[in-house]
């Protein structure tokens, strides 16, 4: 009975995803702000999440500033849906024309590809990160780590969009993988997102304790 709610909740992602895998960038955008926006009303309890945090973050704002801004993350949600159900399709002449470059990084990229090193790579869930996930396989020799799905279906279906760029991905049961990555000249990359409780580092996040994991 699971395999088959399992099987059925795959195929009703697959319908979903497919109008994002004909239509162009800018319109692939505009139907994941759609789609965030109509079902906003339904996030009822995430809407109040963003409020309180925001309101920690930023204390010296009145309640309708915070309510702007939460609106605006909830657009910023829209973006991300549509860029990450796009991203699959992203080549080096998409990043060329939309990827924002910081020239010292560049810079520093450069050198370390000149030299032959491997890296760690490690950046926080920001902007619109499974981009990130495409620039590690199309620009570098990327490795990186990813957590399995319970859906069997749905995790393969994940897999291959996130893989599609030719970056190496290991399942966090696997980590030993990315230390020989590493000793082979690999570029790793790391975008952690999970609370790491009291194994992680307490830092201040939004004016609250946050925990963070240590890394590599």
């Amino acid at each position: 009975m699971k395999q088959i709610i399992n099987f059925i909740l795959f195929v009703t992602l697959s319908l979903f995803y497919f109008p994002f895998r004909i239509l162009p960038y800018r319109a692939c955008l505009f139907l994941g702000i759609f789609i965030v926006k109509i079902l906003s009303p339904l996030a009822v309890k995430h809407k109040k999440i963003a409020k309180e945090n925001l309101k920690f973050a930023f204390p010296e704002k009145s309640d309708k500033e915070i309510a702007k801004l939460v609106q605006k993350s909830f657009r910023h949600i829209g973006i991300l849906l549509g860029s990450t159900l796009y991203a699959p399709r992203i080549d080096k002449q998409w990043l060329e024309k939309y990827l924002i470059h910081d020239k010292d990084s560049f810079k520093l990229e450069k050198k370390i590809r000149s030299e032959n090193k491997s890296a760690v790579v490690i950046m926080g869930h920001l902007g619109v990160w499974e981009v990130f996930v495409h620039l590690m396989g199309i620009l570098f020799q990327g490795v990186g780590m990813y957590k399995k799905i319970r859906n069997p279906f749905v995790d393969s279906m994940i897999y291959k969009m996130r893989s599609k760029g030719g970056i190496i991905l290991y399942p966090m049961e696997e980590s030993v993988s990315i230390l020989k990555s590493l000793k082979k000249g690999y570029w790793v990359a790391f975008g952690p997102d999970q609370n790491a409780g009291k194994a992680g580092a307490f830092i201040q996040f939004f004016n609250r304790p946050a925990s963070t994991y240590l890394g590599p």
